[in-house]
């Protein structure tokens, strides 16, 4: 995924975290930047070190989501396709994605069509 669509999925830390199946920040987990149009660079801000905060330690010790998904930050298509899965699922959730600039922009450009 285009980071530029990134900011689409990462808007909501807690919306995140509970579409990933956590009660709690994990250790490394990124805590700035969640929701920020200011963030350019979301994947190396927040996705990185999310991912490496899911990955981290042990296999026996991560979460059942990151053991499920079984890739690395250096291949976040799994891990973003999760969240846009699972974020669609929540209705709050998904009015944030669907209520995303980019998405309603995407949503005018198509009905044109």
């Amino acid at each position: 995924m285009d980071p530029m669509y990134e900011g689409m999925l990462l808007q909501n830390e807690r919306r995140v975290l509970q579409a990933l199946e956590l009660d709690r920040r994990p250790p490394a987990w990124p805590t700035r930047g969640w929701g920020s149009a200011t963030v350019r660079q979301l994947d190396v801000e927040l996705l990185t070190p999310m991912i490496d905060a899911l990955c981290s330690g042990p296999r026996s010790q991560r979460s059942k989501v990151a053991k499920a998904i079984r890739a690395d930050a250096r291949n976040k298509d799994p891990w973003l396709e999760y969240l846009l899965r699972r974020l669609l699922e929540d209705p709050e959730a998904r009015e944030l994605v669907l209520g995303h600039p980019i998405c309603r922009r995407l949503a005018e450009c198509l009905a044109r069509q």
